[in-house]
């Protein structure tokens, strides 16, 4: 690093290294993104996000984020489940799909590193059912048993919430449910379906880079709508660096650290 440490700083006033994530401590704590992303979540979609859990079998489901609205007609989370399998919820328009992974993600216990989750949805070009891929540290994941399985395009484009995405949890209608306890980092939003290959470079042998710019396979910067780096290191908030602009606010004793993928 030449002996530059942090001294060098984004536009925005961030540093371009990535020198902290966010932890939660699962009593309360939360990053609340100002934005219900209704518009994302009612076409093709990605979510990315590195974690690391303190304990990678919860005794419960701990969300890493998500929103429910008016019962689960209108929700989204990604979750872990006492396995260590993820579980995702889509349901849209009072059409539930849900599924989690066919294998065991997380060990017992604290895990030492932090993993790449990485979840898309496509709408079918011909009004069939939406596709979804869930990507561990670059690499699709299977899932054989996803329940239901009743969203089409129609149901998917009637995707409408009126409340905002947590992270570390989930918006349960004003109301912290499942709470994750452990360390979250750069977490991003797509207004596309990502391909493999663009999720293959971005997992980037275990280095997050700056997802504003284009790098090799990932060539998706102008469809990146929300990108929090986590990189503030002190305070209540967290700026988004993709085009919207919706920043995060710190709920609870979130704290900024310095552990990093």
């Amino acid at each position: 690093m030449l002996g530059l440490g942090s001294s060098l700083v984004y536009e925005s006033g961030l540093s371009p290294f990535n020198n902290y994530s966010l932890v939660f401590d699962g009593d309360g704590d939360y990053l609340e993104l100002d934005n219900t992303f209704s518009q994302a979540h009612g076409g093709n979609f990605t979510w990315s996000l590195w974690v690391k859990p303190e304990d990678g079998r919860p005794s419960a489901v701990t969300t890493l984020l998500g929103s429910t609205n008016n019962r689960d007609a209108d929700s989204f989370a990604i979750s872990i489940v006492t396995s260590g399998k993820l579980l995702f919820n889509f349901h849209s328009d009072g059409y539930p799909d849900t599924g989690d992974t066919d294998a065991v993600i997380f060990d017992d216990g604290i895990i030492p590193t932090f993993t790449h989750i990485c979840f898309s949805a496509e709408k079918d070009a011909g009004g069939g059912q939406t596709v979804y891929k869930l990507y561990v540290n670059g690499v699709a994941t299977d899932w054989t048993n996803i329940t239901t399985h009743s969203v089409n395009k129609a149901r998917h484009e009637a995707w409408d919430s009126d409340f905002n995405i947590y992270v570390g949890g989930k918006n349960s209608e004003d109301t912290l449910a499942n709470p994750f306890s452990g360390f979250i980092d750069e977490v991003a939003i797509w207004s596309e379906a990502l391909s493999d290959a663009n999720v293959a470079k971005m997992y980037n042998d275990g280095v997050p880079f700056d997802l504003t710019k284009d790098n090799g396979n990932y060539d998706n910067s102008n469809t990146l709508i929300g990108y929090w780096r986590m990189e503030e290191g002190a305070g209540t908030s967290v700026e988004d660096l993709g085009s919207l602009g919706n920043n995060g606010s710190l709920e609870g004793d979130t704290e900024f650290k310095n552990v990093v993928p």
